[in-house]
């Protein structure tokens, strides 16, 4: 499948830079990547992994708006728990 339009934001944690890029095809997401400003991710403190996640749902809240239907995020926990969050689009 070939990304019809890649939606690209940059947002700072921390003292690390990350860039969350999302390809859409035919309106839907297909997929999310983050790439951070070094060879690997970083390892984040508590507040900064709650910001990491803070942003990036904003960023992905735009995301469900644009394509009109809900995105749900999976974290693994550091004790391999998984916490799904929903994200639903902003109300017209």
């Amino acid at each position: 499948m070939t990304a019809i339009k890649t939606i690209k934001r940059r947002f700072v944690v921390g003292r690390h830079t990350a860039v969350l890029t999302v390809p859409l095809v035919t309106g839907k997401a297909i997929g999310v990547s983050v790439e951070w400003d070094s060879d690997r991710p970083p390892r984040l403190s508590r507040a900064d992994l709650e910001q990491y996640r803070q942003l990036r749902n904003a960023i992905l809240r735009t995301v469900a708006t644009e394509i009109g239907g809900t995105v749900l995020v999976v974290d693994q926990e550091a004790d391999g728990r998984l916490t799904p969050t929903v994200i639903e689009p902003e109300a017209a």
